[in-house]
């Protein structure tokens, strides 16, 4: 034992977290420990405690979004809390936190430790109500909701001590939020914010700095009905991902500039449908100001095609039952149109570099069947990366018989200052945009990289694209440009991994390629 404890700090957390004792259910985890297994170890040692700490606490994943089952994450939030109360050393250490909120801790008020554990809390977010009167009536209504066993306040309460916090993931769920089945419509909880912090009759959005915990903050996950300009007002917070049902915020006209580099949108894919008025998405429209957010940079998004709403019918037995249903947004060919789309996001074509239209990897893309290509990219002239389905780019009928939709020459489609691209779901006909993509690389000089991410359910598969052995691949490198394929893990085969099957079956599967490719 001496000699182990010799050893340097990170060899002897190496050799914890390789130790295969059966341990406690310890409420912070991630995904590199087994934290049950860590926890009783460093509680068997002096040595081992302090160095752990930051494994044990550094990312504590308290909740899985879109959980079946609420109440065991309503258990950890609260032991976790309780745990930092009572030894608030360990909250420097929580860089990343991720919970959710909506169950509420209303069982747990019965515990021995409630009434310690509410006047611990009290006293810790007590002095942020001395900043303004606004905080003072937040605070007051902060408390109250704390003696209500309002699992958001307690949320609210953890973020604001710990200190250090970078990283930032919260679902804030309405009570109906709680069906599992319930994936859109009223999943949410209104006035998040004041969910987390208490409320006011101050009108004006709230100053988010006497937070202590959110001072360091960078990234923010939001999993909630609204994101409040509150948020962008953070010295450091310059990456943000929502979910699709919440809004975006339109930039008071005092504020000050944000520091928003990244913003990742969940959005409903009827911002494809020029039928749906714009003032359906005002909020996105508006909020995408390069005035409000004049480094913002990336932009990427993702796609659903269901909504979800309340439903009756008859069950088996002739009982009328309530529930939910998800029903499709977009159903016909043409529905939708890409340049909608890139209209309603025009605001920022001028200052982005980045761009991702892109796919759930666990969710199908049958919306793509619905969706008229885009026109061209061309006006998004800082662009320096895209990232796009095929069918999106060039439309669904490229390259087969009786082709209607006639895609732009490549150097009209993109803008000349793409460096890399990465191309969704795609079909060998790419090879024929990519011949005219290589004919005008004088136009697009900065041109490196190209991806093709393949998915077994849309477009050809990994080992056609992968083993295709027609002569443009060679010309891309040749001419300098890095050649990438991919797949989703879900899809990957055995075969795919083992290098021997490289030469056993690179023959047939040329062979199919070319038969498919002249098909």
């Amino acid at each position: 034992m001496a000699i182990l404890l010799s050893l340097p700090d990170e060899i002897l957390l190496r050799v914890a977290a390789v130790s295969q004792i059966t341990g406690i259910d310890h409420p912070a985890i991630t995904e590199n420990y087994t934290h049950g297994t860590l926890h009783s170890l460093a509680l068997t040692c002096k040595r081992l405690y302090p160095i752990a700490a930051n494994t044990l606490y550094g990312a504590p994943c308290l909740a899985k979004v879109f959980s079946d089952d609420h109440k065991p994450c309503a258990h950890r939030l609260f032991l976790f809390i309780r745990t930092l109360l009572r030894q608030p050393c360990l909250a420097e250490h929580v860089r990343d936190l991720t919970f959710t909120t909506g169950y509420g801790f209303e069982e747990f008020r019965d515990a021995e430790s409630w009434a310690e554990m509410l006047d611990q809390g009290i006293k810790a977010i007590w002095d942020i109500g001395k900043v303004s009167d606004d905080w003072r009536q937040r605070v007051n209504d902060w408390v109250q909701r704390l003696e209500e066993a309002d699992d958001a306040a307690w949320g609210g309460l953890l973020i604001s001590i710990c200190p250090r916090l970078e990283a930032l993931t919260m679902e804030i769920l309405s009570t109906a939020g709680l069906d599992s089945d319930r994936n859109y419509g009223k999943r949410y909880a209104k006035g998040p914010l004041a969910k987390l912090f208490g409320s006011s009759e101050v009108l004006t959005e709230p100053d988010l700095s006497p937070i202590p915990g959110l001072q360091s903050l960078k990234i923010l996950t939001l999993y909630g009905h609204y994101l409040n300009w509150s948020w962008f007002g953070l010295p450091k917070l310059a990456d943000v991902q929502v979910c699709r049902e919440c809004a975006l915020p339109i930039a008071p006209s005092d504020s000050q500039p944000s520091q928003l580099k990244y913003l990742e949108l969940e959005c409903p894919t009827s911002i494809f449908n020029p039928r749906v008025p714009h003032e359906s998405f005002r909020n996105l429209i508006e909020g995408l100001d390069p005035r409000a957010h004049p480094k913002l940079r990336k932009l990427q998004l993702y796609f659903t095609n269901c909504w979800t709403r309340d439903a009756r019918w008859i069950d088996e037995h002739g009982v009328e039952v309530e529930g939910v249903e998800d029903v499709d947004i977009l159903q016909y060919c043409d529905q939708g149109r890409c340049a909608t789309l890139l209209q309603r996001i025009s605001r920022v074509a001028k200052t982005l570099e980045e761009l991702f239209l892109g796919l759930y990897w666990d969710f199908d893309a049958d919306h793509l069947d619905y969706i008229a290509p885009v026109g061209t990219f061309a006006y998004f002239d800082k662009l320096k990366i895209l990232c796009v389905p095929q069918e999106l780019l060039l439309g669904r009928d490229y390259g087969l018989p009786g082709q209607v939709h006639r895609p732009l020459h490549a150097a009209r489609l993109l803008p000349h200052s793409l460096e890399e691209m990465m191309i969704m779901c795609p079909t060998l006909h790419v090879r024929t945009f990519l011949q005219e993509l290589l004919d005008s690389k004088a136009n697009f000089a900065a041109f490196k990289k190209l991806e093709l991410y393949t998915r077994s359910d849309r477009g050809d598969d990994y080992p056609v694209i992968r083993w295709d052995s027609h002569a443009i691949w060679q010309k891309l490198r040749d001419a300098g440009i890095e050649i990438e394929v991919t797949y989703r893990e879900i899809d990957e085969k055995p075969e795919w991994l083992d290098r021997s099957w490289e030469d056993e079956a690179a023959d047939n599967v040329l062979e199919l390629s070319d038969f498919l490719y002249f098909l």
